[in-house]
């Protein structure tokens, strides 16, 4: 979008200077039509060059008005622009991210992944406690995480939900 704008912008200043250099070459041969004809006022009556000119001198003033005006438009569209490219490149990508943050398609993502984690860690888990009940040199305490009590308060919480479930 930028590429194109600033396309069209280069091909209006390159058409802008190829008018200006004629406006310029009209401007330059009217004032010289005008220096010959103070010259020939001077020395006589001249008024027929003079009204020959005043159309092509209204004409290069209408066109270098028109321009002008052409030139404070364009130059507006283009400082919105790269206000616009500023805005994007400061605030619109960090905009983009959080709405990326908060889609709930990368929910989704992200906690199927940690699912994916903490299965894979409670797999680990049990193949290191397999492993560490089958060798006999070590003794139960030696067993990292061994919770002796373990097996007391896994029964109270099954009575908990057992009497959670009842009171339903």
């Amino acid at each position: 979008m930028f590429e194109e704008l600033e396309k069209k912008l280069s091909k209006v200043e390159e058409r802008n200077k190829t008018e200006q250099k004629e406006m310029q070459s009209t401007y330059d041969q009217l004032l010289a039509d005008q220096v010959r004809l103070i010259r020939l006022r001077l020395r006589g009556p001249a008024i027929e060059p003079l009204n020959r000119t005043k159309p092509m001198i209204a004409d290069a003033k209408d066109m270098l008005t028109r321009y002008d005006g052409e030139m404070v438009e364009l130059y507006s569209l283009v400082s919105e622009l790269m206000l616009t490219k500023q805005w994007f490149l400061t605030d619109g990508v960090a905009w983009v991210v959080k709405l990326v943050h908060q889609s709930p398609e990368l929910e989704k993502v992200v906690a199927d992944l940690v699912n994916s984690v903490n299965a894979v860690g409670v797999n680990d888990g049990i193949k290191q406690g397999f492993q560490a009940a089958k060798s006999s040199a070590r003794s139960v305490e030696e067993v990292l995480g061994y919770y002796e009590g373990a097996s007391d308060t896994l029964d109270a919480g099954e009575r908990t939900s057992v009497g959670y479930k009842a009171e339903e």
